[in-house]
């Protein structure tokens, strides 16, 4: 104010304002449920699943919710310096220059193991309410899966709020249409003939290998079995006819198996038998006295043969040796 006689004089308005502050008494709070999902029988690898939780708020006020963020500075939460900001800025333009204007970082983390799909994956839970949420995910490679999915609510950044999906994913199998194949008496060296069909009754492709896991694929010379076709693939509910060739490899009775492998899949065992006997005949008598003959007067006697295995036995008679002045004559037999 202005002095007067060297004392102060106040102004001739005076104004005054005040500041009210006001305090939420209610901590805010959230939470998932259920907060663990547990996929008990094992799923088909690349094979969608669709489960569902939900995200509750404990307070009274709107929170924002983002499932599954990206990690680093790409995070929502993610505190950045000044200079950092600038590479984030610069990046997003590099980014949008190469894939174009319309081009959105991605929204969430992303894993090489599992393909995850939130629906929604952003929003807000009202004021002491909740929001289901859908999730389908897949598994992109065999075995356990332990997956940790975040979901960050803005306002409460110092909270961890965690989702865990816990899977495991087996591959698929191929059907055959007998587990037994039986290739019956096989003459040693000479080779059996069956055949099996093969049906993939799952809801994805898959590729398969018929193997004789007691040979070597590249010794195809002395290979035991020989499949046509070895190798294929199958789509959803198509089926195949395979055939088999046994070799008669050594005389004995046995009892095999052979796989039918599926990538990044289950293997079929199926299992063979056979008898690989080797021909075997005799001749009654084997000795053949004509005694005393007349001069061109013929003499006739008989010789059996015998089969003693269980495989037709291809044959010929033939004379190996006689003396010049003897004729000797086979006919056909009965």
């Amino acid at each position: 104010g202005e002095e007067e006689n060297g004392e102060s004089k106040l102004p001739e308005y005076v104004y005054c304002c005040g500041v009210r502050l006001a305090a939420d008494p209610m901590e805010l709070s959230a939470h998932i449920a259920p907060a663990e999902i547990v996929n008990a029988v094992p799923m088909l690898i690349r094979q969608p699943n669709y489960r569902e939780f939900t995200l509750v708020n404990g307070c009274n006020r709107e929170l924002e919710f983002w499932l599954d963020p990206p990690r680093g500075e790409d995070h929502p939460g993610a505190v950045l310096d000044e200079e950092q900001q600038k590479v984030q800025r610069k990046k997003l333009r590099k980014l949008k220059e190469l894939f174009g204007p319309s081009f959105v970082p991605p929204q969430s983390f992303e894993r090489e193991s599992v393909e995850l799909l939130f629906s929604p994956q952003r929003g807000s839970v009202p004021g002491n309410g909740s929001v289901t949420v859908g999730v389908t995910f897949s598994m992109n490679c065999l075995g356990a899966h332990d997956i940790d999915v975040e979901c960050f609510f803005p306002q409460l950044p110092q909270k961890s709020h965690t989702l865990l999906i816990s899977a495991i994913a087996k591959g698929p199998a191929v059907h055959a249409s007998t587990d037994l194949i039986d290739f019956g008496i096989i003459p040693l060296g000479e080779e059996s003939e069956s055949r099996m069909t093969l049906t993939n009754h799952n809801p994805i492709p898959l590729s398969f290998r018929c193997l004789d896991p007691n040979q070597p694929a590249e010794d195809l010379d002395r290979a035991r079995y020989i499949f046509l076709p070895q190798a294929g693939a199958l789509k959803a509910g198509q089926s195949l006819e395979v055939t088999i060739y046994r070799r008669g490899d050594a005389c004995a009775d046995v009892r095999e198996e052979f796989e039918i492998a599926v990538q990044e899949g289950e293997s079929t065992i199926i299992a063979s038998r056979a008898s690989i006997q080797k021909p075997s005949a005799y001749i009654t008598p084997s000795i053949v006295n004509f005694g005393t003959v007349d001069r061109d007067i013929a003499s006739y006697q008989e010789v059996h043969l015998a089969n003693l295995s269980a495989v037709d036995i291809q044959y010929e008679l033939i004379v190996i040796d006689a003396p010049p002045t003897v004729a000797i004559g086979m006919n056909k037999p009965t």
